[in-house]
């Protein structure tokens, strides 16, 4: 396993790492989604918490080198804070995404559709919404799969 991240999220990875003791000891790569090559190919890749903090275009970017990242079959996983466009869902994501538009350039928070249309626009196929990573919770999961 290996984890991408920038390289001041280092230290914490390596305590993280001995925290929770995994049979497979992972990787860090130091590295900026925005610039460096993700390596690959993967049979997962998980992005975690990133896209509410980028436009559309530079999320469509991730997601496509993502995919590239992956191996034929591989699977990629979001987890992020999804808006519910119907207003059922939790108020949270709604009240992040303004946020992430008054704090950041161009961020905000995503309907599930919309990160959908990320995933096939970059050739991912069986594009799933699973829902709220617990119950009540705020964040959600989507996953798609790279075609063999």
């Amino acid at each position: 396993m290996f984890v991408f991240d920038l390289p001041q999220a280092e230290e914490f990875f390596r305590q993280e790492a001995v925290n929770h003791a995994p049979t497979v000891p992972p990787c860090f790569l130091a590295g900026d989604y925005r610039k460096d090559d993700l390596g690959g190919p993967y049979d997962v890749v998980w992005i975690s918490q990133v896209l509410h903090g980028s436009g559309f275009e530079t999320c469509a970017r991730l997601i496509k080198d993502a995919a590239s990242a992956l191996a034929p079959g591989g699977v990629l996983w979001v987890q992020e804070f999804i808006v519910d466009p119907t207003g059922l869902g939790s108020p949270f994501p709604a009240l992040f995404s303004l946020n992430m538009l008054v704090n950041t350039e161009s961020g905000q928070a995503y309907t599930k559709d919309e990160i959908g249309r990320f995933m096939t626009d970059a050739g991912l196929t069986q594009v799933e919404y699973i829902g709220p990573t617990v119950d009540g919770g705020t964040a959600s999961l989507m996953r798609a799969t790279k075609p063999k």
